[in-house]
């Protein structure tokens, strides 16, 4: 017998559950089938938890009573990476169930093979009718291929008693594609540890003795990416500081008890060879093998097999895509690994490998991370190469807040040299609401000038158009000057001159030129077309469409932005997307569909994250309030306007403030609040008297209809019939404004005692309106109008206008929403994206009709030939009803249908 060494009996020990220990529930379920299988592994980066949670599922495990299986525990280290040593350990912590018979095998001189040895443990084994679970913690320890191989061995001849976990940092070299698909092996890897933002609220608020606000939450999730001793670390650091937000604010991987954890755990544990790699690239954002080995000067092929290595060894790195090619590190590791680059490595070095890496990114056509690799060198000069041929290349595409943060960092002698980052600095500027530098904006002027480019003194013009209309609101300096650059812009010039045709095209529509308006999109359009800017041509369609709205045509509105949606580029442009969703919004709101209208606000909503913050203007937080209000919660109502005036202060911009006051004010005036009104109206920079006698009646269109209401509350009803007659024969090209002004001049007859007068102008209205469809213009005026509808309703003899009418009477009892945009109203929510329609809401009664006719296989032109319809509109109603089902097909659609319960299931 070979006299046996001693055994460290602690590592036989099951560690003791932490006393503030996350439950884990989700996790637990996913280990719930490891009993039927022959192996648990447990794979995951240092600090995920995996020790804590095999403690925790073999603790429930030994609780189960009558049945439960035996637990054996191995606390594994380095002095176990022997294959004689490691069976030892394991033998003797089986001897209670097995017997000693296989421990004094391998105890034999000289020893046995150990295929001999495991052969007897399994043959005991096979013998026990209680079931055993073996579990091996940090198995990462041992490294040896015969412990590897011999534990293959064991594994696939295990007796269906015998259950092994193994917890471990990295995959072992081990048969687990073969268990895996024999349906043998349950995985938990670092995606299923993370910690869950619930979790991560409920493990601080214990450790803390107070909840964390869902913003901080949010913040540590990001931060920290569910990494378990990142958010324990994270709670000690939390404990004693009074100010939780600051902590937060600062939490990176260079702080001492991140980077002493990460240090010690996880670089010092690694070969030399790996350890360089892993500093050397941590200045890479992203990873590929190319700009690896641009770091570390090596081959593509090299770098490529590190990369594996690491995503094999599990080293907090991160795979961006399905084929192995991109990768990026964890958050905070990645930081950590930058402190002890910059700490070791020379200035001077350093600023050479970034230069490397900018170098090989812009190679690479990655322009955005070329730029922050210059300024991480301090190459100045370059900086400002790469951000001219930005300006040159990139038409902003709504990148204004990074754009303008680049053009900050760079010294202001660099940014005075280059004219064109001179004006690209005002655009910016004024697009993230901050005050143009009408300095820089001269300075690049007179260079083109110098330098005769008309073309660019026409930008520079376009720059100072939008000066005027986002700064000062002064639209008729910003048409004057879109005017005047479109003079130098030549046709070709797309995407300057859709700025001049969006400033002019506005301001002619209201004088009445809608046809010119018309022309001139047509024009802006098949040059963008010919110039193959995708850009321009999403944005003038964008406009054709708001111009069919704005003249009445709500249905070939409709049309237009429903068919954007069927184009795949569209989704490149995310900000365009958006408008478009919001165009719809309104549609869907007038026709008085609001849980429509509330479909198409969620998926708008959804795109917010994939935006800039200055773009988020209040019109969301508006339409919010403007359902709220059809609904008849005021107080929701004004929750919401006061969250889109926060927005709008925030956006630094003169027009999407006073769009907030605007709405504010006819909050007040629904609700007969005249104080609340006028000082709305004062805000503005606004007057009664000055309304009426100093401003041009064609401006201010939507103040005067609010002085209109005012002057009507006030009693002053032969001033505020006059108005509104004025303002309705300037805005005949500009319908819903015309219908708005109308509908207070029939106010204002009413008001006067001329019910007549005031009963035929509303149905000379009303058969404009009808075929449109118009609702919630006249119910948003309040019930004022109601006599006057129901009088129409008694003496009406025509069949569609009495349905429009008793259409128009239901629409003004207030809609409730369904439940569950209930409940999300009560906690001030928005809807999330995926929140879907009630289904009773779902389609309307003409979408259900073509419904059953598409459930009878009925063509489009058959459904066109039944219903007495054009074909385009049964194309749209089609569209309509695969876009609400979700469906990509009929086929689909009709299923959908069908699980909905909007057809039978015969």
């Amino acid at each position: 017998m070979l006299e046996k060494k001693p055994l460290l009996t602690p590592k036989f020990f099951m560690p003791v559950l932490p006393e503030q220990a996350l439950p884990r529930s989700h996790v637990l379920k996913l280990l719930a089938p490891s009993l039927h299988r022959k192996l648990t592994l447990i794979s995951a980066p240092a600090g995920f938890g995996k020790t804590t949670l095999l403690t925790l599922w073999l603790h429930s495990l030994t609780q189960a009573g009558q049945g439960a299986p035996h637990v054996v525990w191995i606390s594994l280290d380095q002095s176990d990476d022997n294959a004689y040593r490691f069976w030892e350990y394991i033998l003797t912590a089986l001897v209670p169930l097995t017997g000693r018979a296989a421990l004094q095998a391998l105890l034999t001189l000289p020893p046995p093979p150990l295929e001999e040895v495991l052969t007897i443990l399994i043959n005991t084994l096979a013998e026990l009718p209680e079931p055993i679970v073996l579990a091996l913690d940090d198995y990462h320890m041992v490294s040896d291929s015969a412990i590897h191989a011999h534990l293959i061995f064991f594994l696939e001849h295990l007796p269906p008693c015998m259950h092994l976990v193994l917890a471990t940092r990295y995959d072992p070299p081990l048969a687990l594609a073969r268990w895996r698909g024999k349906g043998q092996l349950v995985e938990i890897h670092a995606e299923q540890l993370r910690c869950s933002r619930e979790e991560m609220a409920t493990f601080l608020a214990q450790i803390m003795g107070h909840a964390l606000s869902e913003e901080a939450i949010a913040l540590i999730a990001e931060r920290t990416e569910g990494w378990l001793v990142g958010l324990q670390l994270l709670a000690l650091m939390l404990q004693h500081q009074p100010d939780a937000t600051q902590v937060l604010q600062e939490l990176s991987g260079s702080q001492r008890p991140l980077l002493q954890y990460l240090t010690e755990e996880v670089l010092d544990e690694q070969p030399a060879e790996l350890r360089t790699f892993l500093l050397r690239t941590a200045i890479l954002e992203r990873l590929s093998a190319p700009l690896c080995a641009a770091v570390m000067q090596n081959s593509v092929a090299a770098c490529q097999d590190m990369l594996e290595q690491l995503e094999r060894r599990h080293l907090f790195i991160v795979a961006l895509d399905t084929q192995g090619r991109w990768y990026r590190y964890h958050h905070l590791f990645a930081e950590a690994l930058r402190h002890l680059l910059a700490r070791d490595m020379e200035e001077a070095k350093l600023w050479q490998l970034y230069q490397q890496v900018s170098d090989c990114y812009e190679q690479q056509g990655m322009l955005a991370e070329a730029i922050e690799a210059a300024f991480a060198a301090q190459d100045f000069a370059r900086a400002a190469r790469l951000l001219v041929k930005c300006c040159q290349t990139a038409p902003f595409r709504s990148h204004y807040l990074t754009l303008r943060r680049w053009l900050e960092r760079l010294p202001r002698p660099w940014l005075e040299t280059s004219a064109e980052l001179c004006q690209s600095y005002v655009l910016v500027q004024v697009l993230t609401g901050q005050q143009g530098n009408e300095k820089l904006l001269q300075l690049a002027e007179r260079h083109w000038k110098s330098l005769n480019q008309p073309q660019r003194l026409g930008q520079v013009q376009v720059i100072r158009a939008l000066l005027a209309l986002k700064q000062g609101g002064d639209i008729s300096s910003c048409v004057a000057l879109a005017q005047q650059a479109l003079d130098y812009l030549p046709r070709e010039d797309v995407y300057w001159r859709s700025h001049c045709v969006q400033y002019i095209s506005e301001h002619l529509l209201f004088n009445g030129r809608g046809e010119e308006v018309r022309s001139m999109l047509e024009e802006a359009y098949a040059l963008a077309q010919q110039a193959n800017n995708l850009y321009s041509m999403f944005k003038i369609r964008l406009h054709q469409g708001s111009l069919l709205q704005v003249q009445g045509k709500l249905h070939q509105a409709a049309s237009y932005f429903h068919e954007l949606d069927t184009t795949k580029e569209l989704a490149e442009f995310p900000y365009l997307a958006y408008v478009r969703l919001l165009r719809l919004v309104s549609l869907y709101y007038e026709w008085n569909e609001l849980a429509r209208a509330e479909f198409y606000l969620a998926r708008a909503e959804s795109l917010l994250p994939h935006l800039e913050k200055v773009l988020l203007l209040p019109q969301c937080a508006l339409y919010r309030a403007l359902i709220a209000f059809a609904r008849g919660d005021y107080a929701l109502a004004e929750d919401y306007c006061f969250q889109a005036e926060r927005i709008a202060q925030n956006s630094g911009f003169v027009l999407a403030v006073e769009e907030v006051l605007l709405y504010q004010t006819r909050l007040y005036l629904a609700r007969t609040d005249l104080s609340s009104a006028l000082a709305c109206l004062s805000k503005a920079s606004l007057s009664p008297e000055l309304l009426l006698n100093e401003m041009p009646a064609n401006e201010h269109l939507d103040w005067y209809s609010c002085l209109i209401r005012l002057l009507l509350a006030q009693g002053r009803n032969d001033q505020a019939r006059s108005l509104a007659e004025r303002q309705a024969l300037l805005q005949k090209e500009n319908f819903a404004s015309y219908i708005e002004f109308q509908l207070l001049e029939i106010l204002a007859l009413q008001a006067q005692g001329q019910q007549q007068s005031a009963l035929e102008e509303l149905r000379r209205l009303l058969v404009r309106c009808r075929p449109e469809g118009y609702i919630r213009i006249f119910v948003d005026e309040g019930k004022d109008l109601v006599p006057l509808l129901q009088a129409l309703s008694s003496h009406e003899r025509e069949p569609f206008m009495l349905s429009y009418i008793e259409r128009l009477l239901q629409a003004f009892a207030p809609i409730q929403p369904s439940a569950e945009i209930a409940g999300l109203a009560a906690n001030k929510q928005p809807v999330c994206a995926s929140t879907s329609l009630p289904e009773s809401d779902l389609l309307s009664e003409r979408e259900r009709e073509v419904l059953h006719l598409l459930a009878r296989g009925a063509s489009n032109h058959e459904i066109a030939e039944a219903l007495v319809i054009t074909y385009n509109t049964t194309k749209r109603h089609v569209h309509n009803i695969l876009e609400k089902l979700q469906a990509s097909n009929r086929t689909q659609a009709v299923a959908q249908a069908r699980k909905l319960g909007l057809l039978s299931t015969e």
